[in-house]
């Protein structure tokens, strides 16, 4: 059975592969090039994501890609999308703004091109397909974190953060980016605790969870803390690797705590308005110790992994 774990994620063809990466790719261009809350990405993120669904939809045409089945559930929830998105468009004639109401509804057309490009992976992937959406988010999830705190090590990295304190590059809004912070706790608890997956692996699982939880304290989003302690709640409620999971939160959990309780003791890293010359100074001594805190989370999880609890 391990054996069949560790092999999971190879186990899907070259053309699957390329789907999900094309779908990750559309992903990171939501996150980074969405521009927040306005509507100025709109158009190249919807754009793509309705180009490529196009594509998949062809290729399953022609018998390149599975036809999906949705069930009943699943049809009720692309009705609701496709009848939502319906109905945005057409109270642009009635609107007061219509051009706002025309924002709208470009915004729920690209929800539902993600849906929809979520929906044939699910069929291209068969019974790998929660493996190949989970790996593929954690991906784009430590990326964007990553950057995000990278940003606050390195100010010119967000020409923003002058005025703005609060972690949220690249997204543009602090509690989206905590929303995505929160994912990635349970992704990286799912790699880190998982029967049958390498050492290497486990790793990475601990390395998402660190960033995740240093990133979600930097956002100052009290929503966000909120919502990260409802899915380690449940996480450790509905998972069979309790002692695994718990033994995770410490050692990545633990040292990210640290160098964020450290970053609030500098008004530079967590007050609006400061001087440029006290970022720089603060955010480098932010990405030292951020880097030293990975490097002694991956020491830890490597630790641990070394050993098989019963």
């Amino acid at each position: 059975m391990d054996r069949a774990s560790e092999s999971s994620i190879r186990a899907p063809g070259a053309g699957v592969l390329v789907l999900t990466g094309l779908v990750g790719t559309a992903l990171a261009g939501a996150i980074f090039a969405g521009d927040g809350s306005d509507v100025g990405g709109i158009l190249p993120v919807g754009g793509a994501a309705v180009g490529l669904l196009a594509a998949a939809l062809i290729a399953m045409a022609f018998g390149r890609l599975p036809a999906p089945r949705l069930g009943r559930s699943g049809a009720v929830l692309v009705a609701a999308m496709v009848g939502l998105a319906a109905w945005t468009g057409a109270t642009m004639a009635w609107s007061i703004v219509p051009d706002r109401s025309w924002d709208s509804f470009n915004r729920t057309v690209a929800y539902a091109a993600f849906l929809g490009l979520g929906i044939v992976l699910a069929a291209a992937g068969g019974r790998f397909s929660a493996r190949l959406a989970a790996a593929m988010l954690s991906l784009v999830i430590a990326i964007t974190l990553t950057w995000a705190l990278l940003a606050k090590a390195v100010p010119a990295l967000d020409p923003e953060g002058d005025r703005v304190a609060r972690l949220r590059e690249p997204v543009g809004y602090w509690n989206a980016l905590a929303l995505l912070a929160d994912m990635a706790l349970a992704l990286g608890l799912w790699l880190g605790t998982a029967r049958g997956h390498r050492r290497s692996v486990r790793i990475a699982g601990g390395l998402l969870v660190y960033v995740a939880t240093l990133s979600l304290l930097l956002t100052l989003s009290r929503a966000g803390v909120l919502v990260g302690v409802g899915v380690l709640v449940l996480w450790l409620a509905l998972s069979s690797e309790r002692v695994e999971s718990g033994l995770l939160l410490l050692a990545s959990g633990g040292p990210a705590v640290l160098v964020g309780a450290w970053a609030f003791t500098r008004p530079a890293l967590t007050e609006d308005v400061a001087t440029r010359s006290d970022r720089v100074a603060d955010g480098a001594v932010l990405g030292v110790l951020a880097l030293v805190g990975a490097g002694i989370v991956a020491g830890l999880v490597a630790l641990v992994a070394r050993r098989a609890l019963t």
